[in-house]
């Protein structure tokens, strides 16, 4: 591949009815589409697919001979095979129950919606309460009510500390102008 990517072809519709019409009657084969292309699927594992006029089929063994390199990047356990047309049927039809076979051994992998609530359920902090539900919960009124949003107040520790901030320092002392000095406070505890 040179210079930039581009972009590739479609799938030919005769190479797409081939591949459906040869993969395995298994009841546990799924046929999807990914980046538009036809993908064989068992146990949630992909094992056999099409990109423009090639056969992808997940084979380790034939992986090294016959690496997939899709865009510029080696699929892992798979075999390519290009001009997947010219292949004979019953060796297009072999490679397939191959893939199959070897795929169909490996463990399960779990549905996608399961595998985004466990995420979700591991890596979400719990929700804090926002301040105009805050506000819901203490006018008493229903969530689904439309309420106007409260403006949002500053919470009391940072309005001291944004009004003591806001002090005009004495350049003598380097103190606050509105403190007294030490010396002051300790006469005064002197004289008590």
């Amino acid at each position: 591949m040179t210079g930039s990517m581009t972009a590739w072809k479609r799938v030919p519709l005769e190479l797409a009815e081939r591949f459906l019409a040869t993969l395995p009657t298994a009841a546990d084969v799924e046929r999807r589409q990914m980046f538009g292309c036809p993908c064989a699927f068992v146990n949630g594992n992909m094992f056999a697919g099409l990109h423009e006029d090639r056969l992808i089929v997940r084979l380790p063994d034939e992986a090294a001979n016959r690496p997939a390199v899709i865009l510029g990047k080696t699929m892992k356990q798979y075999a390519l095979f290009p001009a997947a047309v010219q292949l004979a049927p019953n060796e297009f039809a072999s490679w397939l129950q191959r893939g199959y076979e070897f795929t169909r051994a490996l463990p399960a992998k779990a549905p996608k919606a399961a595998n985004k609530a466990v995420k979700a359920s591991k890596a979400a902090p719990p929700a804090r309460p926002s301040v105009a539900a805050k506000a819901m919960k203490a006018a008493g009124t229903a969530k689904s009510a439309k309420v106007a949003r409260p403006a949002i107040v500053a919470k009391p520790a940072r309005a001291a500390k944004t009004a003591k901030s806001a002090r005009p320092v004495n350049p003598v002392k380097g103190a606050s102008a509105l403190r007294r000095p030490r010396t002051a406070t300790r006469n005064r505890a002197k004289a008590t």
